[in-house]
């Protein structure tokens, strides 16, 4: 919201309706001062996370076992699933890098073995997601451990070459930087990403990693971003007997353009109101001018 204040030595001593509005629109102007954008980084083990097992049930404890086991586990695939929290980044930020560290607790050997992420594109539950079962009591993933395209996206968001015990990290990537991107735009579309091993018909592949309830070492999700800067009346100006004022509206979100004839008190009244579009655009809303002062604010919603 901006809000101006006018100078009553300047009204008192000239009359003059346009004089009126010129001195408003200098006291805008001479209020704009440059925003200068701050990097910040949110960082937050999950909120939720699992795995999923082709062999025995899995349970929720604090380890996640993600990879194809050994062949007397008859080679079973396990499949990890983890979503973040990203509340704490303000929406319309800039998101600048994201990276995931997992920390490997046990491993049947010492050999590399890759791992990817991929977006997940259906809900999940972190108590009840078996290998048949996606949310229970009776929704199911569209085939055994989630099928690629439905469950989950074919596109790998991250990659990572994990060997023993020690922690590792999923550098950042322009698909994890899309994937929080959209996320912190739709909460809803969060359901966080799919671990699993590049090539699951390797055997001795899995290993064992801290999960968020272990006591060190859980998931580490690192996003660094930069906030959006403030809504604010950008410029102001008298054109053709209306008062015109702009700002830069974000994509999808909706403006409402409001005034009112006292600065402190009183009914705001709708000027206009401006809905969303897919990108960041300028905007300009005119208004005719009228007898008095007025004020105007810029309301996001």
């Amino acid at each position: 919201m901006f809000r101006n204040t006018l100078c009553p030595g300047l009204l008192s001593a000239r009359t003059g309706q346009g004089r009126k509005w010129l001195c408003f629109v200098s006291l805008i102007l001479g209020s704009l001062v440059p925003w200068h954008a701050r990097a910040a980084t949110l960082s937050a083990i999950p909120a939720e996370d699992t795995f999923i097992s082709e062999g025995s049930p899995p349970s929720n404890g604090t380890e996640l076992i993600i990879g194809t086991q050994g062949t007397t586990s008859g080679s079973a695939k396990n499949r990890g699933l983890m979503r973040f929290d990203l509340a704490g980044i303000p929406s319309g930020a800039t998101i600048n890098s994201v990276s995931l560290q997992m920390t490997v607790l046990r491993a049947p050997n010492s050999l590399s073995i890759n791992f990817n992420l991929h977006r997940l594109l259906r809900a999940w539950s972190e108590a009840g997601s078996t290998w048949e079962l996606r949310v229970p009591p009776d929704q199911t993933w569209a085939a055994p451990g989630g099928a690629e395209g439905t469950d989950y996206a074919a596109a790998v968001s991250g990659s990572a070459a994990i060997a023993g015990p020690a922690a590792y990290t999923f550098v950042s990537t322009p698909a994890m930087v899309s994937d929080v991107t959209a996320w912190v735009a739709d909460p809803s579309a969060n359901h966080g990403w799919l671990m699993k091993q590049t090539d699951e018909s390797v055997a001795f592949g899995a290993r064992r990693f801290a999960a968020s309830e272990a006591l060190s070492g859980a998931p580490q999700l690192t996003v660094d971003y930069t906030a959006a800067p403030p809504l604010r009346i950008e410029s102001a100006n008298i054109s053709d007997g209306q008062f015109c004022l702009g700002f830069t509206a974000r994509a999808g979100k909706s403006y409402r353009v409001e005034r009112r004839s006292d600065l402190v008190s009183g009914m705001w009244s709708t000027v206009t109101t401006l809905p969303p579009a897919g990108t960041d655009r300028q905007e300009t809303v005119c208004d005719p001018l009228g007898a008095g002062a007025g004020f105007y604010r810029v309301v996001e919603f």
